[in-house]
């Protein structure tokens, strides 16, 4: 059976996702929404869902003696300082095999063992481009209040306008 968390911890982890990812002023992504049980608010969680719109950013070129610069996603350079300082860690599935590609990461929150997908999109996952209207059921926040790390429990949605 799969473990299932506290909707109030799940919220603090969340919390924690938008404070390295959505606040500004150091907005890592466009777009971030959560989605799956924590969005529906139910009282325990078997996993964190992300649904996330990558941001990118020119950066120099490591690579590149005279400092050229490169296209490079931030979204991504964010998880993975959050895989290096140990803030998360990457997740085997059943047969042993890590998902952590260019769209799909499945990781697991190091502090609280629950499980975290990311999902990246190209589009803003609450835009429907047929009618051009929002179709989210989520909340909009500017940040986190009255949590450890800042956020309301109503916390669902975030992005840079927020």
């Amino acid at each position: 059976m799969k473990a299932k968390y506290p909707l109030s911890q799940a919220l603090d982890v969340a919390c924690e996702l938008v404070d390295r990812l959505g606040i500004k002023p150091n907005i890592r992504c466009d777009r971030l929404v959560f989605a799956g049980s924590l969005r529906r608010r139910a009282p325990a969680v078997g996993d964190i869902e992300v649904v996330y719109v990558p941001r990118w950013i020119e950066a120099p070129d490591p690579g590149d003696l005279f400092g050229a610069m490169v296209r490079r996603n931030d979204t991504d350079a964010a998880l993975e300082e959050m895989l290096a300082d140990g803030t998360l860690a990457r997740r085997k599935n059943v047969d042993g095999a890590e998902t952590w590609g260019e769209f799909n990461k499945f990781g697991v929150h190091t502090a609280s063992s629950i499980p975290i997908d990311f999902f990246a999109t190209a589009q803003d996952p609450g835009y429907d481009s047929v009618s051009g209207h929002g179709i989210h059921g989520g909340i909009r926040t500017t940040g986190c209040t009255g949590n450890p790390h800042g956020a309301s429990s109503t916390l669902l949605r975030h992005g840079p306008g927020s």
